[in-house]
């Protein structure tokens, strides 16, 4: 017996609409980070479900409506078509590093607008009237300047939340770690680099540490703990084979 495939063609609209979202270039929409940072902070003395309860209305109320032509099923998340939100009331720690590469991922893409200007912006605003920002405030602010490129004011308030951190005799988080170790990169100032590559290995021990550990060694020609680094690494079994090998073969000759 002979099934024969039925095939439906698709309606001129549902063809309209399916090309417009995928020639939409996908982007982050940070109205509803917006929404949400402005009633946590103007709301820091309430319990959490009444801070969530007030920021989830505001959204409801001041966002986008976006209806695209052509739909009969409305509705959207976002302020425009592939646009995706982001939820600062769960976590912000992955920001520094995931924002910087989103437009790089290879299967699902996303662009970064114009707007971290704008939330920028608004933190420091919000830092004119409270009296004790958080460290995790002070960590918004530095990842916005970091994605504007702006390394040094980025560390400012980085240092303010590793000082509250350390005040407190808390761990700073891993991720605040790295973007001080980015920015101090950025900024080729490699003895403070290392500094912090130094906390990053005693509380989150990571070969791929220690490995830009001995790369920034290596930029300060400091070339004995370079290769210390790399014997350490290559009698532990962790030195990947191929150019970190290479690399210590020559340290050798230098040797």
């Amino acid at each position: 017996m002979i099934i024969e495939k039925k095939q439906s063609k698709i309606t001129e609209r549902i063809a309209f609409l399916r090309e417009k979202v995928l020639n939409s270039k996908p982007s982050v929409c940070t109205e509803r980070a917006k929404f949400y940072t402005e009633i946590y902070r103007g709301n820091e003395d309430k319990p959490i479900i009444i801070k969530r309860a007030l920021a989830l209305e505001k959204t409801l109320k001041e966002m986008t409506i976006f209806i695209d032509e052509g739909e009969l099923i409305v509705g959207n998340q976002s302020s425009q078509n592939r646009a995706a939100p982001i939820f600062p009331e769960y976590a912000v720690d992955w920001l520094p590093l995931e924002m910087n590469e989103l437009d790089k991922r290879p299967g699902d893409a996303f662009f970064i607008t114009e707007e971290y200007k704008k939330a920028v912006a608004t933190i420091e605003k919000w830092f004119k009237v409270i009296d004790k920002p958080s460290e995790n405030a002070y960590m918004l602010l530095g990842q916005g300047y970091y994605q504007l490129e702006d390394y040094k004011k980025s560390l400012q308030p980085l240092k303010k939340a590793y000082k509250l951190v350390k005040d407190r005799g808390d761990q700073p988080k891993e991720n605040l770690l790295l973007l001080m170790r980015v920015d101090y990169y950025n900024l080729n100032d490699y003895k403070n680099m290392v500094n912090v590559l130094k906390e990053l290995v005693v509380l989150y021990p990571k070969t791929e540490y220690w490995l830009t550990m001995a790369g920034a060694y290596s930029e300060l020609k400091a070339l004995e703990k370079q290769m210390s680094i790399m014997e350490m690494l290559y009698e532990a079994g962790d030195l990947p084979k191929g150019n970190q090998q290479l690399n210590l073969a020559n340290l050798y000759l230098l040797h």
